[in-house]
């Protein structure tokens, strides 16, 4: 089968099933596009840098990302369509259905557990793109207490801190955050 039709029903699939919004999707991405078309740990930690500077949804994002760079501009085009297919048929549904049954306790009890799925599957979307971030690469999380300085990247390390200190201490705008990390990545991640 060709890779662009590969992408397609991939996208697709995930599209159907990836409830909780983008970032929830992200695990599924990763770990779906690595078996199907053989996105690698690196690949996918590009695309969460071009994700924070790229605007639009990060469903969309990754699916053109990985179409693109598995499948090129047809995989790009069938990867997007498939995994925002979806969506055309689930929100009429949802907004037909929505004033007959939203005082339903099983449909609230429902949200509820997606609603803690969505925070797992973006947890472990968190600990795969920390993996991506932090280690260099070819190197395994295992190695880290055997060593350290070979397996982590401490300029990466000291680059996710003060971003995260300029954020939440003083409030420092994420697109300048973003801007200044892709700067300083340039400069001292070489």
């Amino acid at each position: 089968m060709p890779i662009p039709l590969i992408l397609f029903l991939l996208f697709f699939q995930i599209g159907l099933v990836g409830f909780g919004g983008g970032y929830a999707m992200i695990a599924m991405i990763l770990t779906e596009s690595a078996r199907a078309v053989g996105l690698t740990a690196a690949e996918f930690a590009q695309l969460s840098a071009l994700d924070l500077v790229i605007p639009g949804p990060i469903a969309i994002n990754a699916a053109t990302y990985v179409g693109f760079l598995k499948g090129g501009l047809p995989g790009a085009l069938l990867a997007s369509l498939g995994v925002s297919l979806a969506s055309f048929v689930y929100v009429p549904a949802a907004m037909a259905f929505l004033d007959r049954f939203q005082h339903s306790r099983i449909l609230q009890y429902g949200m509820a557990g997606a609603k803690a799925g969505a925070v797992g599957l973006i947890l472990s979307a968190a600990w795969l793109l920390t993996t991506g971030a932090f280690l260099r690469d070819g190197a395994a999380w295992a190695s880290l207490m055997e060593r350290p300085l070979e397996t982590v990247s401490p300029g990466a390390v000291v680059l996710f801190a003060v971003c995260l200190v300029s954020i939440l201490r003083f409030k420092v705008h994420p697109i300048l955050v973003t801007l200044g990390a892709g700067l300083a990545g340039a400069i001292l991640l070489r």
